[in-house]
């Protein structure tokens, strides 16, 4: 194996679910290989992170400064790592028997491959895949995010049908391991996507830049989903809208935008048709919203991209890297969101 030392960073917000969290790791983990890093971006201090260091005396803890985000979090749990392995775990998942091994293995057998994912299930049906990153992140011609093991509302039991490992366009955010300079060279996550979609545009920069993103199936992690923001909440779906907009526009080439987002744009009269037949309200505003929210906001996502774009140059080994995997599925459905 490439490295047996690896740092586990944890981004939290509130409850005991981290407590949980740890005691999976402690559990299921070798922890002379590793050190545990938790971001703590409370609000406000509910108690929970000195229940978690209870668990885990040797658990080490970083002050993110209170409800910045995801990325902040991540972030700021990266910089302070010590190990050129970073995994990073969500606090409402849980690690399973044998979980790291295959990571590590993985991480030896690909030295060039940057992020790599386990297969991630329900915590609550642990025979089927999870709806975030289930079994590798793909993405449609359209620029819709999917999973292999999830379409749409539709998640599949896993009967071993994603267990070979393969090339992904992006790994799940909650369950990732990376390689730290590699993450370094082009640029660590982008805060201000806040939460969501953050780790697809850190993927799709990592392979503009000509690294491979690759699925562990071996690796096992079971993630609750929901804690932070309900599914349903307005907030959920209003930064999985924008921020798909937003992923596109920092990542696509100018001649592909010039068509998509017209496109995109028609699209919303799908999304508004299904809202009012399913009564939902917040799908249909968050689809009309959002790409107002772009115009309004060009001048800060054209400094985004241009940053984003120097960042791959520098770093680019592979300027021929596709901006999507060329087995990535023909889109399905107008109203997909992640």
């Amino acid at each position: 194996m490439e490295n047996t030392s690896v740092s586990i960073v944890i981004p939290h917000y509130l409850g005991d679910v981290l407590s949980r969290c740890l005691q999976s790791v402690v559990r299921n983990t070798d922890l002379s290989q590793v050190e545990v890093i938790v971001a703590n971006d409370q609000p406000r201090d509910d108690g929970s992170i000195d229940r978690a260091i209870d668990v885990l005396p040797s658990l080490r803890v970083v002050d993110v400064g209170g409800g910045r985000g995801f990325g902040a979090a991540v972030n700021a749990g990266i910089r302070a790592a010590r190990s050129p392995l970073v995994f990073l775990l969500n606090n409402d998942a849980e690690v399973t028997p044998g979980w790291l091994p295959p990571l590590l293995d993985a991480a030896a057998e690909h030295p060039t491959a940057a992020v790599f994912q386990p297969k991630v299930r329900s915590l609550q049906e642990p025979d089927r895949f999870d709806y975030g990153g289930a079994a590798g992140g793909m993405i449609d011609s359209l620029g819709y995010p999917y999973a292999l093991g999830r379409r749409f509302g539709r998640i599949e039991i896993d009967h071993g049908q994603y267990d070979d490992p393969r090339e992904i366009h992006w790994a799940v955010g909650g369950a990732m391991l990376l390689r730290k300079r590699f993450i370094t060279e082009v640029g660590l996550f982008d805060e201000a996507f806040y939460m969501h979609m953050e780790e697809i545009d850190l993927c799709w920069r990592l392979r503009r830049a000509g690294f491979a993103i690759r699925s562990v199936p071996k690796s096992v992690v079971l993630h609750e989903g929901g804690h932070t923001l309900r599914p349903d909440s307005w907030a959920k779906v209003w930064l999985n809208h924008r921020n798909n907009w937003v992923l596109l526009v920092k990542n696509l080439s100018i001649s592909t935008l010039t068509w998509l987002l017209p496109l995109r744009t028609l699209l919303i009269g799908p999304t508004i048709s299904y809202g009012i037949f399913h009564l939902d309200w917040r799908h249909p505003a968050a689809a009309l919203l959002a790409p107002l929210w772009i115009v309004t906001h060009l001048p800060n996502l054209i400094r985004r991209r241009r940053a984003a774009a120097a960042q791959v140059r520098l770093r680019s080994r592979d300027r021929s890297a596709p901006a999507t995997p060329e087995h990535c599925a023909p889109p399905r459905r107008a109203s997909e969101a992640r």
